[in-house]
């Protein structure tokens, strides 16, 4: 497993993974860097960097909101008890908010 992801390399898989029909080596490449980034530690602070980019594929937007969520589910114990109310308001924040929700292949924008 890598120990530093590169956040253009986040986004390049993100989007890659959310095509229709991606080259099948391709996808399984970049599906399998999103789930050794997941992993990883610094899944907490650039998920959210990335979400706080602005002018992104909505794609890379949806894809990096659902790792942060599969983050929150099985990894929550990786976070400090002292950083629970920064990360509640770094998730809730209304400025972060890029999808109001993520529905089969479409995605709904929130603006």
């Amino acid at each position: 497993m890598q120990n530093t992801f590169g956040v253009e390399d986040i986004i390049n898989a993100s989007l890659i993974v959310s095509q229709k029909n991606p080259d099948k080596k391709e996808f399984k490449r970049a599906e399998q860097f999103l789930i050794d980034f997941q992993k990883s530690a610094q899944a907490w602070s650039t998920t959210y960097q990335i979400l706080s980019m602005e002018n992104q594929n909505l794609a890379v937007y949806a894809q990096v909101s659902l790792l942060l969520k599969q983050k929150l589910q099985y990894d929550f114990h990786q976070v400090p008890e002292t950083d629970y109310i920064t990360i509640t308001k770094a998730i809730l924040g209304k400025n972060n908010t890029k999808c109001s929700f993520v529905k089969g292949n479409r995605v709904v924008n929130e603006t």
